[in-house]
C-alpha cells in the first residue's frame, strides 16, 4: 500500500470533515441524494456515451491503484537473472525451464523466455520487448483518458444541477414557501460541491495513472 498517497487521502478527508462539523449546525445538511445523483449518473452517462462499457467499468479497479505501491525489486530480480545464468552455463536446461517460470517480473520473465531460446535473433527479442512496453502504456494512457475525461464531466453536471435547483427556487418564489426555497437551493449548492469532490478524486486517479505511465 502506497502509504504517502493514503496519508494524503486521511488527510483531506480530516480536513474535510473537520470544516464540515465546524461549519454545519447538523452536518447531515450536507447530505443531498438528489445532488448527488444528477453528478454521479451524469458523470457515469457520459463516460458511456463517450467510451466502451468495458472501459468505464474498469475505472473502479484502476481507482484502487492510488493505494496501490509500485515498488521495484532490483535485488530480486538479478538474484533471478544470475540463477538463470548458472544454469545456462552448466546445461541444465530442465531446471532451467522451472526457474524461468517461478520468474515474478512478467516483463522479465518474457525476456528470459526469449533470451534462453537460441532461435530468437537479438533484433527480434529488442522488438518483442518493447511492443510489449508500448502496449501497456497505450493501455495505460487509455485508461487515464477515461479517469480524464470524468474529472472534466462532473463540474459540467455539478453545474446543471445548480441551474435546475435556481430554476425550481425561482418557480417557486411567487408562493412564498420558504421551505421549498431552502431545499431547492440546497440542491443548487449542493451539486456544485458534489461535482468538485468528484472532480478532485477522479485527478488523484489520474495523476496515479499517469505517473505509472512515465
Amino acid at each position: 500500500m502506497n502509504l504517502g498517497t493514503l496519508a494524503g487521502l486521511l488527510i483531506a478527508g480530516g480536513v474535510l470533515s473537520v470544516a464540515v462539523l465546524e461549519s454545519s449546525v447538523d452536518p447531515w445538511l450536507l447530505w443531498n441524494p438528489v445532488g448527488l445523483l444528477v453528478v454521479l449518473g451524469g458523470t457515469f452517462a457520459a463516460a458511456f456515451v463517450s467510451f466502451q462499457f468495458g472501459e468505464v467499468m474498469r475505472v473502479f479497479r484502476n481507482f484502487l491503484t492510488v493505494l496501490r505501491n509500485e515498488r521495484l525489486y532490483p535485488k530480486r530480480d538479478i538474484e533471478e537473472l544470475i540463477t538463470v545464468t548458472q544454469l545456462w552455463s552448466r546445461g541444465n536446461f530442465r531446471d532451467l525451464s522451472r526457474e524461468i517460470e517461478t520468474i515474478t517480473n512478467p516483463f522479465l520473465r518474457l525476456g528470459v523466455e526469449l533470451a534462453t531460446d537460441v532461435m530468437t535473433p537479438i533484433d527480434d527479442i529488442v522488438q518483442v520487448l518493447r511492443l510489449r512496453i508500448d502496449k501497456l502504456r497505450a493501455k495505460e494512457a487509455a485508461e487515464a483518458a477515461v479517469f480524464r475525461a470524468m474529472a472534466s464531466y462532473a463540474p459540467a453536471f455539478g453545474m446543471m444541477g445548480t441551474l435546475l435547483g435556481l430554476i425550481n427556487m425561482l418557480r417557486g418564489a411567487g408562493a412564498g414557501d420558504f421551505g421549498l426555497l431552502a431545499a431547492n437551493m440546497a440542491v443548487a449548492l449542493m451539486t456544485t460541491l458534489y461535482g468538485i469532490l468528484l472532480a478532485a478524486n477522479m485527478a488523484v486517479a489520474l495523476m496515479t495513472t499517469l505517473y505509472g505511465i512515465l
